[in-house]
């Protein structure tokens, strides 16, 4: 093959690729197959003359580009079941040689990947290539486009048919995402949230779905929906079972985002947290003071947790003016948090929270009372149990 020229090799490329293509969805060659079609694509196909204006007509190097997605997809629509990890490799190999003109030489292509992704879901060995697969695709078209051809969303119909597993891709796969995109991924899931939840409050079906609380807006809930209570639940049940990662995948991008540029990460992880089980919310709650060193060496985060003696803050080295920006953040974060956490959860908050009014210089007072605030309205029980506490 090192011999063809490039003007050969575009010529000629759907036929090379299509014999290929044959050979890589059958178990017995379709390592080598792959093999020979990874090089092939690494040392012959780089677009950089494609124009949209025109479709790219005249263009022998986009013409050949078409072709070539044009084999692909035909394969992955005609495939039975998920693509064996030889034709998702090659593809995660396609997209960065196309470059951000996949969105428009491989739309189809992403799509169907999703339908996959959809398909695969808990299986974790079929998952990993995908999610590969879709990564690739990610790093190269950008999270701003990935999200006009594959919008957070669930069926109305089946809950099984969601693409919420794309937060967590998004997170691995998107280096220096903008502020723009994080807002559009937080946006969507407060608006799944929150709109199924106003469904199933209801006492009637979609009738009943305008009558949401005083407190909410066309905003939070996105419109009103056209499916049944029924099919919220089951909404709300597909979104519970992820819930975990979503939330994980959010707090970690609210620690590396600017204090100003929060906002919509935290209504976002605090509709997340209210349908988290308690004790995955605490464990990534708990990992991220261990983290930022708001605990001390010797057990006395677990001691607070159970009423016991006030946390101690290790990490000497830290300055002052960072300590501070730190506890701020945790408390900003353990506001969202609040709702759906169990007692266990609310101890260690409460125990934070009287750690930070502890400190001298007042940084993070403000965001204590908030958190304070937050827990005694959200939990009425709490008040009576610590009433001389709080007092």
């Amino acid at each position: 093959m090192a011999i063809l020229n490039l003007t050969f090799f575009f010529r000629y490329s759907h036929i090379v690729v299509d014999v290929d293509v044959v050979l890589l969805t059958s178990e017995a060659t379709a390592s080598q197959a792959s093999a020979i079609l990874k090089e092939l694509i690494s040392h012959h196909i780089e677009l950089k003359s494609y124009s949209a204006d025109n479709d790219g007509i005249g263009n022998e190097e986009a013409d050949a580009i078409k072709s070539i997605c044009a084999i692909f997809e035909n394969t992955l629509n005609s495939t039975d079941g998920i693509p064996n990890k030889h034709v998702l490799a090659v593809l995660a190999t396609l997209f960065p040689k196309i470059g951000e003109s996949s969105y428009i030489f491989m739309k189809s292509i992403v799509h169907k990947l999703a339908d996959f992704m959809t398909l695969a879901s808990g299986d974790m060995s079929k998952m990993n290539h995908l999610q590969n697969c879709i990564g690739s695709a990610v790093t190269v078209i950008g999270p701003e486009r990935i999200l006009t051809l594959l919008p957070i969303t669930l069926h109305s119909d089946n809950f099984n048919y969601s693409n919420v597993w794309l937060i967590p891709v998004l997170k691995n796969y998107v280096v220096g995402a903008s502020l723009r995109s994080l807002e559009n991924i937080a946006v969507a899931l407060q608006i799944l949230v929150n709109q199924n939840k106003s469904i199933i409050r209801s006492e009637k079906d979609t009738s009943e779905a305008s009558n949401f609380t005083e407190g909410d807006s066309v905003a939070e809930l996105g419109g009103l929906a056209s499916y049944s209570k029924k099919s919220a639940t089951r909404n709300m049940k597909a979104l519970s079972s992820c819930a975990s990662e979503l939330l994980q995948a959010l707090i970690d991008a609210f620690v590396c985002s600017l204090a100003a540029k929060r906002l919509y990460l935290k209504d976002a992880i605090k509709c997340l947290a209210s349908i988290t089980d308690s004790s995955i919310t605490k464990r990534i709650f708990m990992s991220l003071v261990d983290k930022l060193q708001l605990v001390d060496d010797e057990g006395e985060f677990e001691k607070q947790a159970g009423n016991a003696n006030v946390l101690m803050e290790k990490g000497g080295n830290t300055s002052t003016m960072e300590k501070g920006a730190r506890r701020r953040m945790i408390m900003e974060l353990a506001s969202s948090i609040v709702p759906g956490a169990e007692e266990d959860l609310i101890d260690f908050i409460y125990a934070l929270v009287k750690k930070t009014f502890q400190e001298t210089d007042e940084i993070g007072h403000a965001e204590a009372y908030c958190a304070l605030s937050r827990v005694l309205e959200e939990h009425a029980w709490f008040c009576s149990s610590r009433f001389r506490g709080v007092d």
